[in-house]
């Protein structure tokens, strides 16, 4: 212990603390720990969206290869389940685009959608798709030589 003689701390030669000493000390430890167990629940958290992303992202690019490969391009105004994520989803619908319907084309967007974030599920992964319109380019005069 320490006490203060004059101008400087002498050294009594007693171990240990006071018990203010020891109470400040565990505080401060506690503090330390409760930060720490925060920081890991908030970066656990923050990794699970992360891979819920991710998988959204590889469901997305399956569906739009599987449809590219089919020759008929993404379907418009639908919906499904993704048969590998069982939480996951996918809905497609129409973008009016008069700009774009004027070249002969139209945007499709698909959204796959987590059903496991909540009740009314929101997109995870949003991806716009230009299509042709096949009617517009035979009726339009446009012709692939």
């Amino acid at each position: 212990m320490r006490r203060n003689s004059g101008r400087h701390w002498i050294w009594s030669g007693r171990p240990g603390g006071t018990l203010i000493e020891v109470a400040a000390a565990l505080a401060i430890l506690g503090s330390l720990v409760v930060a720490m167990l925060m920081t890991e629940a908030r970066s656990r958290r923050q990794e699970a969206c992360a891979q819920r992303r991710l998988a959204a992202c590889r469901a997305a690019d399956e569906l739009l290869g599987q449809w590219q490969l089919g020759g008929q391009g993404p379907p418009q105004n639908d919906s499904g389940r993704i048969a590998a994520e069982a939480n996951l989803s996918w809905r497609t619908s129409v973008i009016d685009s008069s700009e774009l319907a004027a070249l002969g084309g139209k945007v499709v967007r698909l959204e796959i959608l987590d059903e496991s974030a909540s009740p009314q599920p929101a997109p995870t992964v949003v991806v716009d798709v230009v299509v042709a319109i096949q009617d517009q380019q035979s009726s339009a005069g446009i012709h692939a030589d």
